[in-house]
């Protein structure tokens, strides 16, 4: 297995378990019409990064082997904005599910809930608006900052069902 295969099959991992901890963190919850429709939101989003993660982790490589050299340019400007598109998806499919978990959250009007919520709201928002404004590319950089940012508050959610909060 290439190294870039072994980044994309961790991050695959990785979007699992989100998907997992997110999937309780809604039935702890209830699973109520909104909480439902964000954890399917938030599904579209683990669906366009493993159409992502394949691509460029998995299809790029083997299509790069078996293709004569010089490679014909076209079939990798293809790929990439295949990569591009289902990347660009998951960043907005995980916005429009941290905006409604958010608003969830705001609704329990505890003081821990509020922080977790405008914590929420601006992981849902910012990347996306980044992106779209194109203030940021999902380049390594851009993907780093994009994810990261959502991670840290992916993060938050899984400590407050850790401590009993959620």
């Amino acid at each position: 297995m290439t190294v870039g295969a072994l980044v994309h099959t961790m991050m695959i991992v990785l979007i699992a378990a989100n998907l997992w901890g997110l999937t309780v963190f809604s039935l702890r919850q209830g699973l109520d019409g909104w909480l439902l429709a964000g954890l399917l939101s938030y599904g579209l989003s683990v669906l366009g990064n493993v159409i992502a993660a394949l691509i460029n982790g998995f299809i790029v490589p083997a299509v790069a082997a078996v293709l004569e050299h010089p490679a014909p340019r076209g079939i990798f400007v293809l790929l990439w904005e295949s990569n591009q598109a289902a990347a660009r998806f998951a960043i907005y499919s995980a916005g429009v599910a941290f905006v409604i978990w958010s608003v969830f959250l705001i609704r329990r009007r505890s003081q821990e809930d509020l922080v977790l919520a405008s914590i929420g709201l601006t992981a849902g928002v910012l990347p996306g608006a980044a992106l779209y404004s194109r203030a940021i590319a999902l380049d390594a950089d851009g993907a780093l900052l994009a994810y990261g940012i959502q991670a840290v508050w992916i993060g938050l959610v899984g400590l407050q069902m850790v401590r009993q909060r959620l």
